[in-house]
């Protein structure tokens, strides 16, 4: 077997190979930039976690536009509870209560769509980080301006690199459910009118019974006729 064939039966679409590989380019990019070329700690771990966040954590479905809108929607999100995750990091106290508050939202907001769902653990990351390394306000525009290199990259990356087929989820059962039907129905008709019925959804085929006779009138209209009994 092909190991493309062995691992598309383990890995559907190969989903997980493309996050995966998306991941496995553009993080320690990020990174690299962020300590090597503009030399701040801050910027290069927020652009390598964010990247982990928006591109290993989460796969959207549908279009390439409703893909990309998500995940641009989810950058913006994400920057948001970075601001806030900052602000609360001072103070252990405060830090807990906002974390319990900011997961029990997500997760309780998680129930309304299916995107929001999937981005669920993603959304958690980009409070967890920055609530989990105390610093001050200050720190704001260098952790934001390494989660806003994340976002683009992984915009780029979703885009660009290996894009996902846009998938239906609907589409394929749907389809079975209308082939399944119209097979059932010419086989009904096939059936009502004395003749071959088509092959079922299940494989067989089912033979209608021969034309019945018309009725008589002899013997109260009942057939066959009753023979009389010898005397």
């Amino acid at each position: 077997m092909h190991p493309l064939q062995w691992l598309g039966q383990r890995d559907r679409g190969l989903a997980a190979l493309r996050r995966a590989g998306r991941a496995a380019i553009v993080m320690p990019a990020l990174f690299a930039i962020g300590d090597r070329v503009i030399g701040n700690g801050d910027v290069a771990t927020f652009a390598a976690f964010g990247a982990f966040a928006m591109l290993m954590l989460v796969d959207f479905g549908g279009p390439t536009r409703s893909r990309l809108a998500a995940q641009a929607g989810l950058g913006v999100t994400g920057g948001a509870f970075v601001c806030l995750g900052t602000l609360a990091s001072r103070d252990a106290w405060l830090a807990a209560v906002a974390m319990a508050v900011v997961a029990f939202g997500v997760i309780f907001v998680g129930v309304v769509s299916s995107v929001l769902a999937g981005a669920t653990t993603s959304l958690l990351l980009s409070f967890i980080l920055p609530v989990s390394l105390a610093g001050p306000a200050a720190a704001i525009p260098d952790r934001l301006a390494g989660w806003a290199m994340a976002s683009g990259a992984s915009v780029l990356a979703v885009w660009l690199l290996w894009p996902s087929p846009a998938q239906d989820p609907l589409r394929a059962p749907a389809a079975a459910a209308a082939r399944a039907l119209a097979a059932r129905l010419r086989s009904d008709v096939a059936f009502r009118r004395g003749g071959r019925a088509l092959p079922a959804p299940g494989g067989t085929t089912k033979r209608a019974p021969g034309p019945r006779p018309p009725s008589s009138t002899c013997n109260g209209g009942s057939w066959p006729p009753r023979t009389a009994r010898p005397a």
